[in-house]
């Protein structure tokens, strides 16, 4: 039985991104070294500010001594306005509440320097709330080292086995474990749900809420546990979408048996969506006609199967400003240098979708393959096209090209369009992909929040979705027409 909850701070009970982000981006720029968006604090955190410094050191190349005095500047000006910016999660403090009023203690265990530590836990959690705040301080070492979270457990009476250690980082997972922990991802923070699974979080929760359901459960199957080791997502997903190449299929080539048969077993108790950059019957060709909701063009086509019966049911259809990707691509290949190419420069989709083919429309498959395998070449261009084309979605197609969709056009929005319209919270929904890096075609999935499983080979999904199958049935899912 869990009879103590450790909290990480930062991006786990409070949003403390833009404040982190404001400050230092502040000494970067005082020094004469370039900032970063806000959202890139979210690879530098986690570690300590120290640690912070060092990482964005690599990416600019500063002198190493200067993280230090850097450091001590930003804890300064931080502990000067420490809730500048800064929020409690929503249901954060009524989960604190709830846990405490179950006869369960909670704790803050961070690597946020103390007294920033201590100030933001008086102002959010009042009275004591969220019960002791250990944060970084001379002698003590940083997590993932356990000795602090060992330390708080014998201190307050309780085994390994009754606490509960919910974080949103790798180091947080990895903290737990050492201790000997039930570790908890949550999916709103700053670090991927696919980044904590990788680092052995027991499960993922998408609300605060599902905290104290967790930490209340009577009946305990596995050894004492909430929920077996299997179960990542304990509490129902209902709507799982699937990209189609590189996580169900290989390139264009059609369903192996071992990812139909997934797919079978999946549908009985979830409903199942692909969701593609290819438009609707494309996709229903390379599936083999496999019956379920497909999502097209990323969001621009919807089409359903029901008895045998292909039906596109949605269409939409945008027009792109012509004359400006003809000026803007142009001007694009002559400044990164692809001013030969075969065929059109241009491809315009009758859909309104625009591809930018580096190599041109009429290039060799040899080529395509060869020109760009880890697109470090797309990804190099890929701010600039990105600002340069603000009321577009731009990904990094195919091998060898850009694409371009509306605005509201990705599969985030997609998924959240069909789950209103079916009556899905965004809570259950699971989205399985293999691209969630800048301009990646899930890349918006994991921007907008959504919970999702990463997948490197698609040979591996079905044993990467083996927890779905292993401890989620039951009535709270829904299945497939």
């Amino acid at each position: 039985m869990i009879k103590l909850c450790v909290f990480d701070m930062d991006g786990t009970t409070v949003d403390t991104l833009h404040t982190i982000a404001h400050y230092a981006n502040g000494i970067l720029e005082e020094n004469g070294i370039a900032t970063f968006p806000d959202e890139a604090y979210k690879d530098f955190v986690g570690a300590g500010a120290l640690n912070m410094f060092l990482a964005v050191r690599e990416r600019t190349g500063f002198a190493g001594e200067l993280a230090v005095r850097m450091k001590d500047e930003w804890i300064r000006r931080y502990a000067a306005d420490p809730l500048h910016l800064t929020r409690a999660y929503g249901g954060i403090a009524d989960m604190l509440k709830a846990l405490r009023d179950s006869g369960i203690k909670t704790a803050i265990l961070t690597n946020k320097d103390q007294r920033l530590a201590d100030a933001i836990a008086a102002s959010l959690f009042p009275g004591g709330l969220a019960g002791p705040v250990l944060g970084d301080r001379p002698g003590r070492a940083l997590k993932p080292d356990p000795g602090e979270l060992l330390s708080l457990m014998r201190g307050l009476g309780v085994s390994p086995d009754e606490c509960l250690y919910v974080g949103d980082t790798p180091i947080d997972m990895k903290t737990g474990r050492a201790a000997g922990c039930l570790t908890c991802g949550v999916s709103w923070g700053f670090r991927p749900v696919s980044s904590l699974l990788g680092s052995g979080a027991d499960f993922i929760v998408s609300s605060p809420g599902d905290i104290v359901r967790c930490c209340a459960a009577s009946a305990l199957p596995d050894g004492g546990r909430p929920f077996p080791s299997t179960v990542r997502f304990p509490f129902g997903k209902q709507l799982l979408c699937f990209d189609l190449d590189g996580t169900l299929t290989q390139h264009r080539s059609g369903l192996e048996p071992e990812n139909r048969a997934m797919l079978d077993e999946l549908c009985r108790g979830h409903k199942v969506v692909i969701v593609g950059a290819g438009n609707c019957e494309r996709i229903y060709a390379q599936t083999g006609g496999y019956p379920v909701d497909i999502i097209g063009n990323y969001g621009m086509q919807e089409s359903t199967c029901s008895g045998g019966d292909f039906r596109v049911v949605r269409v939409d259809r945008s027009e792109p400003d012509r004359d400006y990707f003809v000026r803007t691509c142009a001007m694009l290949r002559s400044k990164y240098g692809f001013t030969e190419y075969a065929g059109e420069p241009l491809e315009f989709h009758s859909s309104g979708m625009v591809t930018f083919p580096l190599l041109g429309t009429a290039a060799d498959i040899a080529d395509k393959l060869a020109f760009d395998p880890d697109r470090a070449k797309r990804r190099r261009m890929y701010g600039e096209v990105l600002s340069l084309f603000p009321d577009y979605s731009v990904f990094i197609g195919g091998t060898s090209s850009f694409d371009f969709t509306g605005k509201r056009y990705n599969k985030y929005d997609a998924i959240m369009r069909y789950a209103g319209e079916h009556g899905y919270d965004p809570s259950r929904i699971l989205y399985v992909g293999d691209d969630f890096s800048d301009g990646g075609g899930d890349s918006h999935v994991r921007t907008g929040g959504l919970d999702y499983v990463e997948v490197a080979d698609y040979r591996r999904t079905p044993a990467a979705l083996a927890f779905l199958t292993a401890g989620q049935t039951g009535p709270d899912q829904a299945g497939n027409s």
